[in-house]
């Protein structure tokens, strides 16, 4: 953490990345599965230093699917690792890769979109074309995501709900 972050009061930080670095180049991660464990390993040291309490939160899940129609899971290495780190460094911990994998395994595949980058063609000026992401969300789909991570965090009564309105 940069000497910006340092000062004011210490809080809390809800850490989470990883699934844009899971994809795979000539069959290696852009990330070895090693290294980001050690990463977000030195982001929990780094805000525990600045006295702040950090949250870990795995991964959301991608919008991808199965033969079966229903999304699947695409990586777990990357959220077990996260699972891993928590335990170790007995770190609270919000499972947005589960919680984003039964949530959306709810919905139809059509539904999904509504969450994704999935843009049709000139809806927006950026994207003439259209988009078709499953990994990033439009804002509805973060909006959702973070009252996922809202709800879970009060269902464990973690400190941090009571932040929450």
């Amino acid at each position: 953490m940069g000497k910006g972050h340092r000062g004011g009061r210490p809080g809390r930080l809800h850490v989470q990345f990883g699934h844009n670095d899971h994809y795979k180049e000539n069959g290696q991660h852009l990330v070895s599965t090693a290294d980001y464990k050690k990463n977000l390993g030195n982001y929990v040291q780094q805000v525990r230093d600045q006295g702040a309490t950090p949250i870990l939160v795995t991964p959301m899940c991608r919008r991808i699917f199965g033969e079966n129609g229903k999304i699947k899971k695409s990586f777990d290495d990357y959220p077990n690792m996260v699972l891993e780190l928590a335990q170790e460094t007995h770190t609270d911990l919000i499972d947005l890769y589960e919680i984003s994998f039964q949530e959306f395994g709810k919905m139809s595949q059509e539904e999904t979109k509504d969450f994704f980058l999935y843009l049709l063609p000139n809806k927006y000026p950026a994207f003439p074309e259209g988009k078709k992401d499953g990994v990033h969300f439009q804002l509805n789909g973060a909006r959702q995501l973070a009252g996922w991570v809202v709800k879970d965090a009060t269902r464990q009564q973690l400190t941090v709900a009571a932040l929450f309105r």
